[in-house]
């Protein structure tokens, strides 16, 4: 099958890696398509299902493709129920909380940490290096598109003000990705977000680079993450903002504490967020599976 996989922003560069896994991964052929640059290419009316996400690729189709709905976002930014589309999914972070978002599947982010870029590097065992790469500096706690940053950042420079050279902070903003990831792999801990109830992709990394992701993950969504891979657990830290510089503590004093969450990572991923089983979910959407 020829699959076009389409994206009108970067959506943190996820539809790429759903593209990459197919012609990785399975036997399927995919290309990306985005929406500003390739809205007038007829390439796209040649391939048997395509892929949206968030927005409906506009085209003149030839035949009757399989259309398919990907929600990465809020509702207020996408094409909601959409006409043509046969199948729809949602990630499974707390956008499959919605109840607009009832009727999709709930699939994993694909993450292609068999890239060697994702190998774990072996970390300073002098220092404790904390990681934070904030999305936005959004400072309204509460809201879903909020992550905390001013809050997260005030409590990092208090730990480094009492820790002094114990630790090191690393607070990464406006750097190319493979250099964020760079950076990233030397850390110890990885501060996702811990404001909204979810994960991002920053946990999936921060595993898959062989370090701690703290996030405050509800109850409900871990739920679905355990459904969605059949893990009982998560080598992560599930933690509110009031009580962040608490559980940062704890890691940085608790040697053995650390190391063997540490250790759990990158397995943990290989079991459970392997992109060769992560991809067979995809493709059971698309009904080629």
């Amino acid at each position: 099958m020829k699959i076009a996989i389409t994206k009108k922003t970067p959506i943190a560069m996820s539809p790429d890696e759903v593209a990459k896994c197919i012609n990785n991964y399975t036997e399927h052929e995919a290309k990306l398509f985005q929406l500003e640059k390739d809205r007038n290419s007829p390439e796209i009316t040649k391939y048997d299902i395509i892929h949206h996400n968030n927005y409906i690729f506009p085209a003149k189709y030839d035949h009757r493709p399989k259309h398919v709905m990907q929600y990465r976002s809020p509702i207020e930014v996408v094409d909601l129920n959409p006409p043509l589309v046969e199948a729809s999914m949602v990630l499974a972070q707390y956008h499959c909380l919605l109840p607009h978002y009832k009727h999709c599947t709930p699939v994993r982010n694909v993450l292609d940490f068999l890239d060697p870029r994702y190998n774990v590097k072996e970390k300073d065992p002098s220092v404790v290096k904390i990681g934070y790469s904030p999305s936005n500096k959004t400072p309204t706690v509460g809201a879903k598109h909020n992550k905390g940053y001013h809050e997260t950042v005030k409590i990092l420079r208090k730990l480094k003000a009492h820790y002094g050279k114990r630790i090191e902070i690393d607070i990464i903003t406006e750097t190319p990705h493979w250099e964020c990831l760079k950076r990233k792999s030397r850390c110890h801990l990885l501060i996702d977000e811990c404001v909204t109830g979810s994960y991002h992709k920053c946990t999936l990394e921060a595993m898959a680079l062989g370090a701690i992701p703290f996030n405050n993950m509800s109850d409900e969504l871990f739920s679905v993450v355990k459904n969605v891979t059949g893990a009982n657990d998560m080598p992560i830290a599930r933690v509110g903002i009031p009580l962040l510089p608490k559980a940062l503590s704890n890691y940085i004093e608790n040697k053995n504490l650390r190391e063997e969450k540490m250790s759990r990572c990158r397995p943990w991923m290989d079991k459970y967020w392997h992109p060769k089983k992560v991809i067979k979910d995809y493709l059971k959407v698309y009904g080629v599976e």
